[in-house]
């Protein structure tokens, strides 16, 4: 039985849009993927905690760019994936709403696009890809993770915990599009950020229904919050994968690549204190009390 009954209407209303903005894998642009050009532009890096000394040393562009450009593929690939594999297992406590039904076919398709993506990029550096499988296996294991129903009190509070987590990254994936825009980047890449971010965010007004729709309590909902705080911060270049490109600067540059801050001091956490595109992730830490969540930091 369906754990989102009191989600019917307002999953109704979703469930009636139109499919237009809807695109095919045919339209990335996989051969321009291994074309020359820049990923990141040098302030996106440093609001995720690149140190400026490592951003100018030209003889460290390449690999930081293309190590981090691999690792967003393959992050956003394992996490779409995840979410394949949780409708296959909770199929029954979904329920079958058109609307659950496109956020799942529409990650199918996404996986795909990053994982084909990935393997054009990882061709421009085989000499590189040996550290990057380390650094990525290790990070993977970190986001990766694949919850057990039966560490959580109730069936409501295991989507929830889920939902929440699919939440704040799919507003990450919309966020690093945002900071394409107008960067200089290579138009492969920024094409298909582009065309992800269309359906990504028809995707975060189903999550949005989904966690309000569930009977948690308001306590269970600022523990999940406050744990989803604890556990960004923790695996910080876990999450927004950084941690592939410092193992192949380590193994192959001597370079021992360090945050510049913990992240609720980085410009990423001003981010998500101030960043439209991070208000579903403010409205789930509104749950704590106002001193738990760490203020954005100065500009």
């Amino acid at each position: 039985m369906t754990l989102y009954t009191q989600a019917t209407q307002r999953l109704a209303v979703l469930d009636r849009r139109e499919t237009g903005y809807q695109y095919a894998l045919s339209d990335i642009p996989f051969d321009g993927a291994a074309a020359p050009g820049r990923f990141f532009a040098d302030d996106f890096l440093r609001d995720v905690g690149v140190p400026t000394d490592v951003i100018a040393r030209e003889d460290l562009r390449e690999p930081l760019q293309w190590a981090l450009a691999v690792a967003h593929c393959e992050a956003f690939q394992v996490q779409e994936e995840l979410i394949l594999w949780f409708d296959e297992v909770e199929r029954a406590r979904l329920g079958d709403s058109r609307s659950i039904r496109l956020l799942v076919e529409e990650e199918a398709k996404h996986a795909l696009g990053f994982e084909r993506f990935a393997q054009a990029l990882k061709t421009r550096h085989p000499e590189w890809l040996a550290a990057y499988e380390r650094g990525f296996a290790e990070s993977r294991a970190v986001f990766g993770r694949k919850h057990d129903a039966a560490q959580f009190p109730s069936p409501s509070a295991y989507h929830h915990m889920f939902w929440l987590l699919v939440l704040h990254f799919e507003e990450y994936t919309v966020w690093v599009e945002q900071r394409l825009r107008g960067a200089g980047a290579q138009p492969a890449w920024v094409e298909l950020h582009r065309l992800h971010r269309i359906e990504e965010l028809q995707h975060l007004a189903t999550d949005s229904v989904l966690l309000t729709a569930l009977e948690v309590s308001r306590e269970l909902r600022a523990a999940h919050a406050r744990g989803l705080l604890a556990t960004l911060a923790a695996n910080f270049w876990h999450y927004v994968p950084v941690h592939p490109a410092r193992v192949v600067l380590a193994a192959h540059f001597g370079v021992e690549l360090k945050p510049t801050a913990p992240m609720t001091r980085l410009g990423f956490w001003r981010e998500v204190c101030q960043s439209p595109v991070f208000k579903r992730t403010r409205e789930l830490l509104a749950y704590l009390d106002p001193k738990e969540v760490p203020p954005a930091p100065a500009a």
